[in-house]
């Protein structure tokens, strides 16, 4: 039996009141409120001894609905793979798939945001080129929703205080102090979107065994868009993430012609299924 420990944020007695039983609450009353769920996780790591072989989480309180997973998924995958050493679980994993990788993704959504990270990660000396990395199921998550073990968690905190500490000197003059849109509202900074995505640099290394639901096999995606979902429609997104996924392993970007010609597919497979629906 493996041990988990997952904690749900709460914001205030509204929230704190919606944790299930389930689950340890974890106190942000009292968080700045521009670092969301980066803050508490930080503080809770840097002030407690993680267990050495337990599965800590630290999720908000829309998970794991918003992943379209239930606690029974999480505990299933965790206990069918004990020698791993991170799992995800991404929502929205079509759009995850349709991009070369997340930082594209958060680019075409917030532009800047590459400069941005690329920017900080040059500040420690480590070197990125995102526009052309290449990331899959593996090493790619939205929204922190990570259930991890003891150094994929400390070496997240190093990185999370680094940027927490590089953007909090930067003052305003600082790119990612800059506000950005999120629903066509210009209200959060671009740190926002930066910080969602350490996760993806620190997996993009490959130095943890992941593992993920199968997304294209059991994750429906019609609560993202909705009316489309069908089972050949997954499996060409699963397709385009195999590409993906050999592509960064075989260290042969080349191979991303194949991601591109199933997304393709994916595109011709969804107009005959609208065709056929009207």
């Amino acid at each position: 039996m493996q041990k988990l420990v997952l904690f749900k944020i709460f914001y205030n007695a509204a929230s704190r009141a919606q944790i299930e039983p389930d689950y340890i609450p974890l106190d942000n009353t009292d968080g700045p409120p521009d670092w969301f769920e980066m803050w508490p996780i930080l503080r809770y790591i840097e002030t407690h001894d993680l267990e050495d072989d337990a599965w800590y989480g630290f999720f908000s309180p829309k998970f794991p609905a918003k992943a379209l997973q239930t606690l029974s998924d999480v505990k299933r995958l965790i206990e069918a793979n004990p020698a791993a050493d991170v799992a995800l679980f991404s929502y929205d994993w079509p759009t995850l798939i349709s991009f070369r990788n997340a930082f594209v993704q958060g680019e075409d959504s917030h532009p800047g945001l590459i400069s941005c990270m690329e920017t900080f990660l040059a500040s420690r000396g480590e070197k990125a080129d995102l526009h052309h990395l290449i990331g899959d199921f593996e090493t790619s998550v939205f929204s922190n929703y990570v259930v991890a073990k003891k150094a994929y968690w400390l070496e997240w905190a190093a990185l999370a205080r680094a940027y927490h500490d590089y953007a909090t000197t930067g003052g305003p003059s600082l790119p990612d102090n800059a506000m950005t849109v999120h629903d066509l509202k210009p209200v959060f900074a671009m740190r926002v979107f930066v910080q969602e995505r350490l996760a993806c640099w620190i997996l993009s290394k490959g130095r943890y065994r992941v593992v993920h639901p199968n997304y294209a096999r059991d994750v429906s995606f019609d609560r993202y868009i909705t009316g489309t979902d069908s089972p050949w429609l997954r499996q060409t997104l699963g397709m385009a993430n195999a590409a993906k996924r050999l592509a960064r392993r075989s260290n042969m970007p080349s191979l991303m012609v194949l991601h591109w010609l199933a997304m393709r597919a994916h595109g011709v497979v969804y107009r005959l299924r609208v065709m056929f629906k009207g």
